[in-house]
């Protein structure tokens, strides 16, 4: 099944706040909203609409339609649910989606005009390449050797024109390649914990990885312990809600820890990944019996430095894009007046052009 975007989310779930909250049943909520939008999005409305209508709960329904929501809406919903609380479940996934579709859109305006740069600093480079063999031959010079491999026993380079060109593209399709996989394989956890440790160390963006995760697990474990879930059960439902491969493979260690009489807090201390602050709270939380109240409190923090940091971080990457591209230009310059116009002219003030 296809997922639902964050636009999509960030609308569907501010329309079930506020339905919810005026009193209408969740089926015939999203019984209208399955009238609305694409085919592939009514189709997976109806499809839970359906299911509820069948007695099933929303967090059940969608749990059988694994893909078509991320996990992180499931955790939120049945911590929503068992607690109590779904208006304000709906409420805070609407607010999370929507932060990130306008932290999205902030980013893209930032970067459109240097990311437009980019590209077009990739495509003249490779049309460098070619013009260059052009410019050389119509001059019968002889043609660039671009990265100094040399000449063959003919006097001819050992790396043709062609050659230099395929290189580039498969260079620059490589390293486009692997951005990618690297973005994938972090997400889904197949390279292990080291893509995060190293991103977590970077400033600004592992501070807003971090606290996205520990907004998610303060409150839906606020909600769950609220809603009289156990220890375990309620760390395990909020470590899960993270959405964060880092923290959700700690799931089986804490829960043996809290089942063998050990307290959240001291479970979440022996992973030594949980930031201090947070171990803190969940430790006042447990020994003032306020654990829900600590962890909503804590929730909205991290939501609000997210926020504030998501705003510098769009700034920044408009900053590093436009540097790299400036980077590109001077380089090839550079490289074109020492390869080729100082060149010809020692050759020439040599007597050997």
């Amino acid at each position: 099944m296809a997922s639902i975007s964050n636009g999509k989310l960030a609308g569907l779930f501010k329309r079930l706040e506020t339905s919810y909250k005026a009193g209408l049943d969740l089926r015939s909520i999203l019984e209208q909203e399955s009238t609305n939008g694409s085919a592939a999005y009514r189709k997976e409305l109806r499809v839970v609409a359906n299911q509820i209508n069948q007695g099933t709960t929303l967090a059940k329904a969608i749990a059988r339609n694994e893909g078509t929501f991320p996990p992180l809406v499931l955790a939120t919903i049945q911590a929503g649910e068992q607690g109590g609380r779904l208006e304000e479940a709906f409420g805070r996934l609407a607010k999370h989606y929507a932060s990130l579709v306008s932290f999205r859109r902030n980013l893209l305006t930032l970067m459109a005009w240097p990311l437009f740069e980019l590209g077009m600093s990739i495509c003249i480079v490779g049309l460098m390449i070619v013009v260059m063999e052009w410019v050389t031959s119509s001059q019968n010079a002889p043609s660039v050797d671009w990265l100094g491999f040399g000449k063959n026993s003919k006097g001819e380079n050992r790396v043709s024109t062609g050659g230099y060109l395929l290189l580039y593209m498969f260079t620059v399709t490589f390293c486009l390649g692997a951005t990618a996989v690297l973005v994938m394989g972090t997400k889904r956890g197949w390279f292990g914990t080291l893509p995060m440790r190293i991103a977590r160390r970077m400033p600004l963006l592992g501070t807003i990885i971090v606290q996205m995760a520990m907004s998610r697990f303060a409150w839906t474990l606020g909600v769950a312990i609220d809603a009289g879930l156990s220890a375990m059960n309620s760390a395990q439902l909020a470590l899960r809600a993270t959405q964060n491969f880092f923290y959700t493979r700690h799931e089986n260690d804490v829960a043996l820890k809290i089942r063998g009489g050990n307290e959240i807090h001291e479970a979440l201390r022996a992973t030594k990944e949980f930031p201090a602050e947070v171990v803190m709270y969940v430790q006042n939380g447990e020994k003032s019996g306020e654990v829900p109240e600590m962890m909503k409190h804590l929730s909205d923090t991290y939501q609000e430095r997210v926020q504030t940091n998501m705003k510098t971080l769009a700034v920044v990457g408009f900053v590093l894009t436009f540097l790299l591209v400036a980077a590109i230009i001077i380089g090839a310059i550079f490289f074109i007046f020492v390869n080729f116009i100082m060149k010809t002219y020692n050759d020439a003030a040599s007597g050997t052009f």
